[in-house]
């Protein structure tokens, strides 16, 4: 039976309103704009693609160390004609963050047949410190949101607004097709989504012909084209699943943590009290709310207890982006449904609390400096140009000093920008571009997810490196009598089962210099000619390493 559109259109002049809150809240975001090491992850994938070596970490060896396959292939068009793709990045970032706005937009007008409920969720949605800043980031954050977003949209077009047209039935089909080559885990959004459909095909089409024609013009999209990209990483990389699956430690040990990341958010958000306030309102809205809410609330759970099982994330509420819009149609509904009919002024009532929740966004980005194992926005982006830390600049440095075809082999950390800027074969020490490590490699299940793999010192030896920066030591130069490193110092670089007496000949410690104050302290591990000319040609201070015996007492598997 067929189904009245439910009026949603607002006029011109609303839609100029809408048009103008998206221009500023793009600014708002250009302003929270941000970028983080692990975004330059993508970009060496990238720029290896764009140099002909194809998706690899080190040319010639094929390790699947990203997990946004469709973000990496965008990011190798800056990389192909020689511009910036951090700049690329912010660009195509806030685009889609406008997108996802306006999707948001005609989500709640459709779900909450109201233009005012609409604008007030895009309002709340871009104001969101934690959405406005990954608008931007480096990542496909966005990328995912939109496409969650957009997804949602479409099939409650299809579902409840009676657009059972074959056409818009692709459309949904590559829409969620490009949500799983953008991340694996958008399945589980992909999955909703076909639930809802095949559901609504059931009961609405008549004939099992067009059953059969709308699960196929949705269906083959997502088969052919997800089945085809998951066929040739079975080939080129010998797996479906990406490295950084394997870095993780036990499941059950990351719900404590991802639970207290989702809590963390709420309360910074001054949202707490949504989970219990919604049900209050479940009666205040007409029928045809009841698929969007449903939806949206289903979307929520399966996403936030996904987030919490793989133990949130370390950087500052990431995982949860793709979800907020759903979360601010929730908002935006209690809104709408919850000033009695006895109040007076329930619209003036409603603008109060939006400007609460606003203002409790406000205080999350002025006060929120981390919390266990979560890195705020300002320390991710600290990371890259604070001076005491550089990473950036400790890539450019090694990439001045040694180029890619002298053959030196680095290992490092913070597998981004450091790797990315120098251009050097490099060892991912926490595993999630080596496959070595992410299997084999010391498991530490204490660390933040994604951190808990350590290389070892032998196999950093079997290797060959030659430089190991772990986490970078940066630092004010050292005055020129000194000679020697303590062991302290050298537990800094984060080798488990470092073995003084198994150190090669000539180990010591290399100050490289960042500018004229400022320099990076790089273990010299194994010879090699051109790490031995650039410490002649540039006079490079070096360091000793001392206190053999203090260490071969100490020796316990890890440092």
């Amino acid at each position: 039976m067929a189904t009245s559109r439910p009026r949603w259109r607002l006029p011109m002049g609303s839609k100029r309103t809408l048009a103008v809150a998206i221009a500023l809240l793009t600014l708002l975001a250009w302003r929270n704009r941000f970028i983080q090491d692990d975004a330059f992850i993508s970009f060496r994938y990238a720029a290896n693609l764009a140099g002909g070596h194809g998706l690899t970490w080190n040319p010639g060896e094929r390790v699947e160390g990203y997990t946004n396959f469709l973000w990496t292939l965008m990011m190798a068009v800056p990389e192909r004609f020689g511009r910036d793709p951090v700049s690329f990045s912010y660009a195509v970032g806030l685009a889609l963050f406008a997108a996802t706005l306006y999707f948001a937009w005609k989500l709640a007008c459709l779900v909450l047949g109201s233009p005012a409920a609409g604008l007030m969720t895009v309002l709340l949605l871009g104001t969101n410190y934690t959405f406005s800043a990954y608008a931007t980031g480096g990542l496909e954050t966005q990328l995912q949101a939109c496409l969650f977003t957009a997804s949602v949209y479409r099939v409650l077009c299809i579902v409840q607004a009676g657009d059972g047209r074959l056409r818009a039935l692709t459309v949904l089909g590559l829409l969620c097709a490009a949500a799983l080559l953008t991340r694996l885990d958008s399945g589980l959004c992909v999955g909703v989504v076909g639930v809802v459909l095949l559901g609504h095909l059931l009961r609405r089409q008549a004939t099992w012909r067009r059953r059969v024609a709308g699960a196929a013009a949705f269906g083959v999209p997502v088969v052919l084209i997800v089945g085809g990209w998951l066929g040739w990483k079975l080939h080129y990389y010998g797996g479906i699943l990406p490295n950084t699956y394997y870095t993780k430690g036990p499941g059950a040990a990351a719900w404590p943590q991802g639970l207290f990341y989702c809590f963390t958010f709420l309360r910074g958000y001054w949202l707490l009290p949504l989970p219990l306030l919604i049900p209050l309102t479940c009666g205040r809205l007409p029928k045809t709310a009841a698929p969007g809410v449903r939806m949206a609330v289903a979307l929520l759970l399966i996403w936030w207890a996904y987030v919490a099982s793989v133990g949130g994330d370390f950087m500052e509420f990431r995982f949860l982006v793709p979800g907020l819009p759903f979360l601010f149609l929730l908002v935006g509904w209690w809104l709408h449904a919850f000033p009695p009919r006895f109040v007076p002024v329930p619209n003036l009532l409603r603008a109060v609390l939006a400007a609460v929740l606003i203002g409790g966004s406000v205080r999350h980005a002025v006060t929120f400096k981390g919390a266990p194992a979560i890195e705020s926005i300002g320390r991710l982006q600290g990371h890259i140009t604070n001076r005491d830390e550089n990473w950036a600049g400790v890539g450019r440095a090694l990439g001045r000093l040694f180029p890619p075809e002298s053959g030196v082999r680095m290992a490092v950390s913070p597998a981004g920008a450091i790797p990315y800027y120098s251009r050097l074969p490099a060892v991912d020490m926490l595993g999630q571009n080596d496959t070595w490590i992410a299997r084999h490699g010391h498991l530490m299940p204490h660390k933040p997810p994604g951190h808990q793999r350590r290389a070892t010192f032998d196999y950093l030896l079997s290797r060959r490196v030659h430089l190991v920066i772990g986490h970078p030591q940066v630092g004010p130069r050292r005055p020129a009598g000194e000679t020697d490193v303590s062991l302290v110092e050298l537990e800094c670089f984060d080798i488990v089962g470092l073995r003084l007496g198994a150190l090669p000949r000539g180990a010591r410690i290399v100050a490289v210099p960042l500018d004229a104050e400022f320099v990076v302290y790089v273990l010299y591990l194994n010879p090699h000619a051109a790490v031995e000319d650039a410490i002649r040609r540039k006079q490079l201070q070096t360091y000793e390493i001392r206190e053999r015996a203090a260490l071969s007492a100490r020796q316990s598997g890890g440092l």
